[in-house]
């Protein structure tokens, strides 16, 4: 019995193909051009968090270390303007790197310049989400409202919390055997202490010069 298609698949595409083949498709055909592995998600730039989107679009699903792809629009900061507007959500996109990507147009056999940039998430209103999330946006132009971009969870944030989780239980461990050997010295402490408390008292109502009386 042969497996689905589907089985074993994984979706690896390289940065000339997503830019000189999806990209460059999706803004040749606009909204006719689909692609399974690749969503449209308008609101990628938006006020929902990048943990919010990665659960709306199936991230749970997602093998640990891959993305999630999109198709979305960047918003200006200025309608006549040439900048695009890099919050999301309670935070923002930090942008970290940058490059060309060379491609060839598949139809056309024409080279396509197109960029690279990738992003790192901050300033958020959880702590704990910040810097662990990248993303990285491709583009054909730089006045280009049309984008395609990667979600993903930053491996290095996810390890680091891994090994603290880990750590934590042996960590208290410790502290609670440290503790059961205090609180054990503490007891028997207090018991040689009352102890010695009880003899003492006795030895103090004993009158130096009280002598027994002899019974026959």
């Amino acid at each position: 019995m042969g497996y689905p298609i589907g089985i074993g698949y994984r979706f690896h595409p390289t940065d000339e193909e997503l830019v000189g083949y999806f990209l460059q498709q999706r803004a040749k055909m606009g909204n006719q051009f689909h692609s399974n592995e690749i969503s449209e998600y308008s609101e990628f730039y938006g006020q929902e968090e990048p943990w919010v989107v990665w659960d709306k679009n199936g991230g749970s699903s997602v093998d640990d270390g891959e993305p999630l792809f999109f198709f979305t629009k960047r918003k200006k900061l200025n309608p006549n303007g040439k900048r695009f507007d890099s919050k999301v959500g309670s935070g923002t996109w930090s942008g970290q790197f940058s490059r060309e990507v060379v491609a060839e147009d598949r139809d056309t056999g024409c080279r396509i310049t197109g960029m690279r940039r990738e992003f790192r998430y901050e300033g958020g209103c959880d702590p704990e989400q910040n810097n662990s999330w990248l993303m990285q946006e491709y583009e054909l132009c730089a006045t280009d409202v049309l984008v395609l971009c990667t979600l993903k969870k930053n491996p290095r944030k996810a390890s680091s919390a891994k090994r603290k989780r880990m750590a934590c239980p042996a960590v208290r461990s410790e502290k609670a055997e440290t503790c059961e050997e205090q609180q054990s010295t503490i007891c028997v402490d207090l018991e040689e202490t009352n102890s010695e408390s009880r003899d003492h008292q006795l030895l103090q109502v004993v009158d130096e010069d009280y002598l027994p009386e002899l019974f026959p």
